[in-house]
């Protein structure tokens, strides 16, 4: 258990008073600075590496003053898993215990620090956890118990949405195999996303009772996103996976397939229901997207007679002189000149007059600009045009719209 910005910042007000050393008889040392005495022995399981622990603690000095209660955060036990390289005095001590016990860990404060200690613990100031455990399961039993609680949850919360589009008068819901509940309100005509495609829509997020706890709508911008990267809940991932462009429907997910027992922050309590209003804007297939800039850049260059190099990733290059300097490596720190157009040749973004200076292929650059730059030489001036997908791809950026190519003109000043 990690000390945070608010323990921290208690420890600093509360540590002068307690200097002293505890009163260490009737407890069992478990290493050179840390004692447990068990208050309360409990019958459960004995606490190995690796075990999951439900716990309540409370952090005090030696003089008893309270710097910490779990309690007044969670309402029930706190969750905890034990590291198998256990350093903390906290997980040191639960090894010493059992489910059902409560006691207490005697500790130095500084071994609450992984490394630098605040000038404000002073040396010989002597800390103590009381804990109460609840529970402790190994991993197996634990993943079987919550295997066994979705299951149950996810049927009594299918019930309860199914009474509630019933009574909002939803007709015809459909459900995933996953248990989320669509019901759609508009059919549209585009595309239906897949892992990898770009997607913008507006969403307003609310719980059963109506509470809105998000709204995309409210900041005027839609959400903009990479299907499938796992950065949402299960459930919105699934539902998004039925949803085509134009779409409009009401999604609802059941607690298993969100934010579960534990929920989010203050807004989302435990084994909530969420309903999600949604509005499918724009769908952007990747490898389509890829064939209409691959097309566009052709185009382009037919149109204006150049020569070019085109890349099977749709990546162009048009070298205007070819430099004699050393070739351009992963890791150099290179100087350019560079300015950047829309097909339309509006330009938009420019460091002509200022050369930018950066490090290649370390993420500072698109990468498809890093792409082309790979293997060139200093001296080399050329056009790189770059598909969207390589570029910034359907969410755009200031005054690059969505989905848009972009010719970058380039000189390679300095490599070094």
């Amino acid at each position: 258990m990690k000390i945070n910005a608010l323990l921290g910042l208690l420890l600093l007000f509360s540590m002068g008073m307690d200097a002293q050393i505890p009163d260490l008889k009737g407890y069992k040392r478990l290493d050179e600075s840390l004692y447990v005495k068990r208050a309360e022995k409990g019958r459960g399981k004995r606490i190995r590496k690796g075990d999951y622990i439900y716990l309540r603690t409370q952090l005090f000095t030696a003089g008893d003053s309270l710097v910490f209660d779990s309690g007044n955060f969670h309402d029930g036990p706190v969750e905890i898993r034990l590291k198998h390289e256990s350093s903390s005095p906290l997980e040191k001590g639960l090894l010493a215990l059992r489910g059902g016990d409560s006691a207490v860990i005697f500790f130095p404060a500084t071994r609450m620090y992984d490394s630098i200690v605040p000038d404000f613990v002073k040396p010989g100031l002597w800390m103590k956890y009381r804990v109460r455990v609840y529970r402790a399961l190994d991993s197996l039993t634990r993943s079987e118990e919550q295997r066994t609680r979705r299951k149950k949850q996810l049927r009594i919360e299918d019930s309860v949405i199914v009474s509630f589009t019933k009574q909002h008068g939803m007709h015809s819901p459909f459900r995933t195999p996953s248990g989320v509940i669509i019901q759609w309100h508009e059919h549209g005509r585009g595309i239906v996303p897949e892992a990898g495609d770009y997607i913008a829509l507006h969403y307003r997020g609310k719980l059963l009772s109506g509470e809105v706890f998000d709204d995309s709508y409210s900041r005027r911008e839609p959400f903009r996103y990479v299907v499938g990267e796992q950065r949402l809940i299960a459930g919105w991932e699934e539902a998004i996976s039925y949803l085509a462009e134009g779409d409009s429907a009401t999604v609802f997910i059941p607690s298993p397939l969100a934010y579960g027992e534990n929920g989010s922050g203050w807004t989302i309590p435990p084994d909530a229901i969420l309903v999600f209003d949604m509005k499918i804007l724009e769908t952007s297939n990747a490898a389509y997207q890829l064939g209409r800039d691959t097309l566009a850049i052709r185009k382009f260059i037919r149109q204006h007679g150049r020569h070019a190099k085109v890349f099977d990733n749709g990546v162009a290059l048009i070298m205007e002189k070819e430099g004699t300097g050393p070739v351009l490596e992963a890791g150099a720190l290179v100087t350019l000149q560079m300015r950047a157009r829309l097909l339309s040749g509006q330009v938009v973004e420019d460091h002509w007059d200022q050369p930018l200076l950066f490090r290649l292929n370390t993420g500072h650059l698109l990468p498809g600009l890093e792409f082309a730059l790979a293997g060139m030489r200093v001296g080399s001036e050329a056009e790189i045009l770059l598909p969207s997908g390589l570029a910034y791809g359907p969410a755009g950026q200031g005054r690059v719209p969505s989905d848009a190519v972009l010719i970058y003109e380039i000189k390679i000043l300095e490599s070094r």
